[in-house]
């Protein structure tokens, strides 16, 4: 608290009127006041006030990273440490300062099981915070829902209710009970380790000290096509990162994507003629004969010529909304 306004504005007065008196000459019988006794007189007469003003002003608060729900954003990655830790990483021919944070808050957000990161790298770190800081999360909202808005919260649980009996989306059965559920969530990092960063050890190890628990992720030193089919044929999923983007590889990748909201994300969609092509041809195909089976948006970084765009795919083909509906008041 500084005080009122017209305390602050009268201070700088009252200290100059105080000024004026104390450096005019003071004439007594033989004395004459000096620049330098002038200057301690005023001295001793401001300080009182100065110190006066100092102690009406409280410290800064300390910053606390706190729990979402109670005040805001939170997470492990709002830390000058991590990105310290995970600087020789980045390297501008790949332009990832972006792409980090946003495929941290893309996970964050939709909480997938199965996270796929197809070129190990400079992301890698981030997605190992996400998993972890997801499901940390997880845990503490199923001890006590901090938030109306979400799914199980008593007033969310209605609201939602409400919704669907309306026709929404945003109301189904089989996610609240996910909700509920334990959120176990992996992450396959898959690199053949021949071009970037191709110390395993050591890009493993940074991904220990990011992420402890190596229950959440697990790092594979293979082609991107053999990981592929050595997985069962049931496997989906959740959300796909396409850091070193071809079409051979999303052939092979897509058929496993989760056909109900699976996401993939394609880098550098843009500005490769190659890739460009090749997304014009998903939207195409979109508005011909695949309109519900997936949705898709490409967001580009206009101040660069270079790794400067992605294509998120979000696929929807198998959605039900009879099975999501719930059923009755909760």
């Amino acid at each position: 608290y500084l005080g009122s306004v017209h305390e602050q504005r009268q201070l700088p007065r009252q200290t100059s009127m105080a000024s004026d008196r104390m450096l005019a000459p003071t004439r007594r019988p033989g004395r004459t006041m000096t620049s330098a006794s002038a200057l301690l007189v005023l001295t001793i007469a401001v300080m009182p006030s100065a110190l006066a003003f100092r102690a009406a002003v409280p410290p800064p608060r300390p910053v606390t990273v706190v729990a979402r729900g109670t005040a805001g954003t939170s997470g492990t990655v709002f830390d000058a440490a991590f990105l310290t830790s995970i600087a020789e990483y980045f390297s501008e021919g790949t332009s990832t300062e972006l792409m980090g944070p946003l495929v941290y808050s893309l996970v964050r957000s939709t909480r997938p099981k199965t996270v796929v990161e197809l070129g190990a790298g400079y992301t890698s770190f981030w997605l190992c915070k996400a998993v972890a800081d997801a499901k940390a999360e997880s845990e503490a909202e199923r001890i006590e829902p901090m938030s109306w808005s979400l799914w199980d919260s008593p007033v969310g649980r209605n609201v939602l209710n409400e919704a669907m009996a309306q026709g929404s989306h945003s109301g189904t059965g089989r996610k609240l009970r996910e909700a509920k559920a334990a959120y176990t969530p992996t992450l396959h990092v898959v690199d053949c380790f021949t071009e970037h960063y191709d110390q395993e050890d050591k890009f493993r190890e940074m991904m220990r000290q990011t992420c402890p628990d190596e229950e959440l992720w697990q790092l594979a030193k293979q082609d991107w096509l053999d990981y592929e089919k050595a997985w069962p044929d049931d496997t989906l999923i959740d959300f796909l990162w396409l850091d070193g983007f071809n079409r051979e590889t999303f052939d092979a990748y897509w058929p496993r994507v989760n056909p109900d909201g699976g996401v993939a994300l394609l880098h550098s969609t843009m500005n490769n003629h190659r890739n460009y092509a090749f997304v014009n041809e998903l939207k195409m195909r979109q508005a011909t004969t695949s309109f519900t089976d997936y949705e898709m948006v490409s967001l580009v970084e206009p101040h660069k010529w270079n790794q400067n765009s992605c294509t998120l795919i979000r696929k929807v083909s198998e959605y039900n909304a009879e099975e999501n509906i719930v059923r009755g008041r909760a």
